[in-house]
């Protein structure tokens, strides 16, 4: 994932970041070492437990076993938001999709900057 001038990148068990001016790295954040990926863009995603979705003003998303986590770069301060599926950081904030019951089980859900759990 690009970020601003950073690209944030998925090793199993890491989160690494690395300047684009220089190629230097300039974070690394543990994460779980378990089967994972980055964001799928086809109907037929290779089934992982965790997978990276977005990253945007120090903040990335991800989603554990079902579990929609942010963490800041800076200090690895980690927190879950809420079961998901996927999720965006979009200017206002973050939008994630989760599964409801019903005759519409779709849903999204939009959480300002401001009401995150972990700041960026």
């Amino acid at each position: 994932e690009l970020m601003g001038d950073r690209l944030v990148v998925l090793v199993p068990g890491r989160v690494l970041a690395f300047s684009l001016r220089n190629g230097k790295q300039v974070s690394k954040r543990t994460v779980p070492n378990v089967p994972s990926a980055g964001v799928c863009g086809t109907t037929t995603c290779p089934a992982v437990a965790l997978r990276l979705l977005d990253a945007s003003r120090g903040l990335v998303a991800y989603v554990h076993s079902g579990d929609l986590h942010l963490f800041r770069l800076r200090d690895g301060q980690d927190a879950v938001v809420a079961q998901a599926t996927d999720a965006r950081f979009g200017d206002t904030g973050l939008f994630y999709a989760y599964t409801a019951t019903g005759t519409f089980p779709s849903r999204i859900r939009f959480v300002p900057w401001g009401s995150l759990p972990v700041q960026p």
